[in-house]
């Protein structure tokens, strides 16, 4: 493996200073004061600070296949839900640096052009507690083709940290921590409602599943669609079992001990279950 920062925690502490000089008790109490309203302010914009986050990237194999992995461990107060890093190329890259791209270039057929913007992330749904640590997170180029050379991480920095997390209220919030600026922000969202549910006709006919976050990603007349997460393949096992109750058969005789295919009437139910996310896609449609 190159030497690089790749498979070594990475970290950023905001840092907060003050100087000056006191005039006295008052003068002092007041500065305390300033101080502590600020970083209160401060710490009330980003529940979680990005150094409570103890991540870092390495080289694994899972399944018999090498990955690059982004590992974390949740040492903040709150639920994490997603948690997302992203890496994007370091400026002013030599063409010998760059050269490690040319495995890439070739294999996924990226233009010159296309070569000098792709970045990579590594992304977890799985609900984490506080306390917790998630492993083996494949790793990603532009979302999309498994990173299985992490030497590729020595031309990259970390860009931008995306954190969900679920705050008191029992809602999902989505902030950000940018690595190059050192700042964070916030989604403009605010807080999202976990257990959605749809009321349709194709809804109806299924149960709901015990899931901590349902993401509806189509309802119409003909065709319902959601992910479920917060799901053990055991939970998964006991929703295939009351869709079994509620009159869906399997519609092929050998199927996928992670795949569920059945139908009632003229419906259909499709169930994928996802360990690595811990999730289920389900579709209903008619």
């Amino acid at each position: 493996m190159k030497k690089g920062f790749a498979g070594v925690v990475l970290s950023a502490v905001m840092i907060f200073s003050m100087t000056g000089t006191g005039c006295g008790k008052n003068g002092t109490d007041s500065t305390e004061n300033a101080l502590t309203a600020e970083i209160s302010e401060s710490k009330e914009e980003h529940k979680i600070d990005i150094s409570e986050i103890d991540w870092n990237v390495s080289a694994s194999v899972v399944n018999g296949e090498r990955i690059t992995a982004l590992n974390y461990t949740n040492n903040s107060g709150y639920p994490i839900i997603d948690f997302k890093i992203k890496f994007t190329q370091k400026p002013d890259l030599t063409e010998e640096e760059f050269a490690v791209l040319n495995d890439v270039k070739e294999k996924y057929e990226y233009e010159d052009n296309e070569i000098r913007d792709i970045y990579v992330a590594g992304e977890s749904k799985k609900y984490t507690e506080p306390g917790q640590k998630v492993s083996d997170i494949p790793c990603e180029i532009d979302d999309w083709y498994e990173l299985d050379d992490i030497s590729i991480l020595d031309i990259m920095r970390p860009d931008m940290a995306t954190i969900e997390y679920i705050d008191t209220d029992g809602k999902g919030y989505t902030m950000y921590y940018d690595f190059l600026n050192e700042s964070y922000g916030k989604s403009s969202d605010g807080g999202q409602e976990l257990q959605n549910w749809s009321d349709s006709e194709l809804a109806s006919m299924i149960p709901k599943p015990e899931a901590y976050k349902i993401d509806i990603s189509g309802s119409l007349d003909n065709w319902f669609s959601f992910d479920a997460y917060g799901m053990s393949f055991d939970a998964y096992t006991e929703y295939v079992e009351k869709l079994k109750a509620n009159g869906f058969t399997a519609k092929y005789s050998t199927i996928s001990d992670n795949d569920f295919y059945g139908s009632k009437d003229d419906i259909t139910v499709t169930v994928y279950y996802r360990a690595d996310n811990e999730k289920i896609d389900v579709t209903v449609s008619r």
